[in-house]
């Protein structure tokens, strides 16, 4: 099998891994913001790359409804957040870490 032109048995196990992200059907997010859900913890990040992955997850189409925007605390284990929102911030958080992991690049 190959992903990008590389076969995978000659990828280094830490670099496929990278590759990978889970999004399971419960939504596990942590008591803070939207932002911090998004980041986790990474602080070396531009404003498009912090942008993008809540529009693809489709987090924008909620974002403005939220007191804060993405600065909205969304509660213990986002229970200020529907389910459906909580999904939507659980798909922002794996796709952010796809595109803005420097390990990736």
């Amino acid at each position: 099998m190959r992903i990008g032109g590389v076969a995978t048995n000659e990828m280094a196990l830490q670099d496929l891994r990278s590759l990978c992200s889970v999004v399971t059907q419960e939504a596990l997010l942590f008591d803070g913001t939207l932002r911090e859900q998004t980041l986790t913890g990474r602080t070396d990040v531009t404003k498009a790359e912090l942008t993008a992955a809540p529009d693809a997850a489709n987090v924008s189409d909620f974002l403005d409804k939220l007191p804060e925007g993405l600065d909205t605390k969304v509660g213990p284990r986002g229970s200020g957040l529907s389910g459906g929102q909580r999904q939507r911030a659980v798909i922002a958080r794996a796709l952010f870490a796809q595109h803005a992991d420097p390990a990736n690049e």
